[in-house]
């Protein structure tokens, strides 16, 4: 039997209202016992410590992670950027040292020189764009075909070579 008073009757939990005749409290139908409530201290009202059910207290401090987590995103987004954006770079260079090259090397193929003293040219040419010559040769028999290399150190992919080629000569 429950009373009123909140004491405790026959070791069972404290009540603040009587329970009906007749009809058992809800948390001895099932069996369960009834948890007690915890509050926190330290502001003028009162606040529930987070149980099995979730009131909007609990979610307190989600903001924060949230919001770590987008600049944890944003972070990654711009390095993958930067990678890129190296990587273009770098092709854009290798692709102008391979036609500078093939127009100076074409240039002493028409001015009479042989084969090697064009390679030789485009070479220096190469050199002065920030790439390396890889190959050098006629195309066509009044052409000249040049590829340069360039390497570029790529934000977490390491060390990666562009290349490119460029044909060049009389029309």
């Amino acid at each position: 039997m429950r009373t009123g008073s909140g004491l405790r009757v026959n070791g069972g939990p404290r009540t603040s209202r009587p329970t009906p005749p007749g009809r058992a409290a809800p948390w001895e139908a099932s069996g369960q016992r009834r948890s007690r409530r915890r509050w926190r201290t330290g502001s003028r009202r009162r606040r529930k410590v987070c149980a099995r059910s979730r009131p909007p207290d609990c979610e307190r401090g989600s903001g924060t992670v949230l919001a770590i987590g987008l600049v944890a995103a944003l972070a990654l987004s711009l390095l993958a950027l930067a990678t890129v954006g190296a990587a273009l770079a770098a092709h854009q260079q290798a692709v102008t040292a391979a036609d500078l090259s093939a127009l100076a090397g074409a240039q002493s193929l028409i001015d009479g020189q042989s084969l090697e003293q064009a390679c030789q040219a485009a070479d220096q040419v190469s050199r002065a764009s920030g790439a390396a010559l890889a190959q050098c040769g006629r195309s066509p028999p009044d052409r000249l075909a040049v590829t340069c290399r360039k390497e570029v150190d790529l934000p977490m992919l390491g060390r990666r070579i562009a290349s490119a080629s460029a044909v060049a000569g009389p029309p």
